[in-house]
């Protein structure tokens, strides 16, 4: 869906479609606020899966875009092609207490289990300790790239469009100190954008 049809739909309910009192590129710049909200709320919302190559030893990166790792699903050998052995998310801290030493293991090229906590976003660790040079298939949601055109479609697949419209006349009442009751229309359509994902 077009960005333009997106802060034209919004700009209506605000009563400004010829963009005078605010302009075309502000809508923009919440439009991508929004899609990065809803990423944060629903992950599966701009979701990739790709071949990631792993480093030697257990602790992993994840790229600086990234919101949250929703799975690592398996082994994909040296090339990044071959689809190998599956692998399975495990608890670090039942690890931890079953095998303490597990991070000084023998390393190996296949991996059988993973561990991510979400409050070290960037982070995960493999079991074995990987040999390195080997990648696995992993699925990570994504922070959306900031459009620059309104002439751009949007990152978000086209049922999020009511939560991005929600949000942008959110923020636009919130900002807005000379409509009436102003800030209670920015609570009932920020209350209407959390409500996309109950």
């Amino acid at each position: 869906m077009k960005v333009s049809l997106l802060i034209a739909r919004a700009a209506m309910v605000y009563g400004d479609t010829e963009y005078t009192a605010i302009a075309a590129e502000q809508w923009l710049n919440w439009l991508n606020e929004a899609e990065k909200e809803i990423v944060k709320k629903d992950p599966t919302a701009n979701a990739d899966t790709e071949a990631a190559l792993l480093v030697a030893g257990s602790l992993q990166t994840l790229a600086a875009d990234t919101v949250s790792l929703m799975d690592v699903s398996c082994n994909l050998g040296a090339t990044g092609t071959t689809v190998g052995q599956a692998v399975r998310f495990v608890s670090a801290k039942e690890l931890d207490a079953f095998s303490p030493s597990w991070r000084a293991a023998t390393a190996a090229a296949t991996v059988e289990e993973y561990m991510y906590d979400p409050n070290k976003p960037f982070e995960y660790e493999v079991n074995p300790p990987s040999t390195g040079a080997v990648y696995v298939r992993l699925t990570r949601a994504k922070t959306p790239v900031d459009l620059t055109s309104t002439n751009d479609s949007i990152n978000l697949a086209d049922q999020y469009a009511p939560a991005i419209i929600n949000w942008m006349l959110h923020r636009v009442f919130s900002i807005d100190s000379m409509a009436s009751g102003a800030m209670a229309k920015s609570d009932s359509y920020l209350t209407k954008f959390e409500a996309f994902f109950v």
